[in-house]
């Protein structure tokens, strides 16, 4: 039996509690609107909400620039940082390479690694001879 084929809908991100919660807002204020006539002593408090509402969608679109603002420099400050660090890596093997690593450590940066002495041989092998 074939499984029915998907269809390619889009993807909605789910809204938030603040999202719901603004778009509650808009409706309540959309449907007083309609009947502001038969409500005259609710004009102020009407307009105001709308105010409020337009004030609302101004910090939203702000947020949302700042947002992007954001993970754009976190962007740019991480690839700065594995650039230094690259960097870093390139400048340390060239100076080990020109002054060796006494040098290094007289000039106080770090050295990786030490003196490897003549490793161990397992019992009952015998050295090999050229």
């Amino acid at each position: 039996m074939k499984k029915p084929k998907q269809q390619n809908l889009p993807i909605v991100p789910k809204k938030t509690g603040r999202e719901r919660h603004r778009d509650r807002l808009r409706l309540m204020a959309a449907q007083v609107k309609a009947v502001l006539a038969e409500l005259p002593h609710a004009a102020d408090l009407h307009g105001e909400l709308e105010e409020t509402l337009l004030v609302l969608q101004y910090l939203e679109a702000e947020h949302d620039l700042l947002t992007a603002q954001l993970v754009r420099i976190c962007r740019h400050r991480n690839a700065s940082l594995e650039q230094a660090e690259d960097l870093s890596s390139r400048l340390a093997a060239l100076l080990y390479g020109t002054f060796g690593r006494d040098r290094l450590r007289e000039l106080g940066l770090p050295v990786c690694g030490g003196k490897r002495g003549p490793r161990p041989r397992p019992s009952g092998i015998a050295p090999q001879v050229n």
